[in-house]
């Protein structure tokens, strides 16, 4: 007993000494610092989860619906760079021949030919562009072993720039068809016409998944709408 309370003396004593050496209001401004660090630890915390919940439901919601590695990413990258440039390359030589004097191509060829090139320039920009967005906004997800959303990103970024394509050859058709329905004569093909698919095409490109949309919509409605009439035949 005697030993315990000695001791609790001593420790009493040198809390106080302790205490006498150290400036005033140290003891204050140390608690007042402990309760900002933890406040500051469980705002850190609070915002951290909340960032995860957000990120979550914005995965669901498709804002992070972009999963794939940095590998993919960038194959995908070089992939879209080669498209740009070789359409580039196409419409270069497009426009060059339908202007040309001398071209050996006919109209049509060289139409279908800028058609697919600027179609192809469009879809590169626009998905390059879309790429690059999401990585600076880190909305770009690392994919997990055996990742349908992986898989389903990968098949979204190389498909898209073939569906401009398809599109640009339904805009040379379209164009040419509507030419040919005013005349009953035959139609001679200008440089006009090059030049009026080659600049449609490439907001086909550009917009690609939108015209897909419309196309699916406007395409419901124009099928229903013929068998309405083969029906009422």
């Amino acid at each position: 007993m005697m030993t315990q309370k000695a001791n609790q003396t001593i420790t009493g004593g040198q809390k106080r000494r302790f205490a006498l050496l150290l400036p005033a209001g140290y003891g204050e401004r140390w608690h007042l610092r402990r309760i900002g660090t933890h406040n500051i630890i469980t705002k850190y915390h609070q915002e951290a989860s909340n960032t995860m919940v957000e990120k979550n439901e914005s995965i669901n919601d498709g804002k992070y619906w972009i999963a794939l590695s940095e590998k993919a990413l960038l194959r995908i990258f070089i992939y879209y760079c080669f498209i740009l440039i070789a359409g580039l390359v196409g419409s270069v030589w497009a426009i060059y021949d339908n202007h040309c004097s001398g071209n050996k191509y006919d109209k049509i060829i060289i139409a279908i030919a800028g058609s697919l090139s600027m179609a192809a320039v469009g879809s590169a920009i626009f998905y390059t562009r879309k790429i690059y967005k999401a990585s600076i906004q880190e909305r770009i997800t690392k994919p997990v072993d055996n990742n349908i959303r992986n898989f389903g990103t990968i098949i979204y970024f190389i498909i898209r720039p073939i569906f401009s394509l398809v599109l640009s050859i339904l805009v040379v058709v379209g164009i040419n068809a509507g030419m040919l329905s005013m005349t009953d004569q035959d139609l001679k093909l200008s440089e006009g016409f090059v030049n009026i698919c080659m600049f449609i095409s490439f907001f086909c490109g550009f917009s690609s998944g939108k015209m897909i949309q419309s196309l699916e919509k406007k395409g419901t409605h124009l099928i229903t709408s013929l068998f309405q009439n083969t029906k009422g035949n």
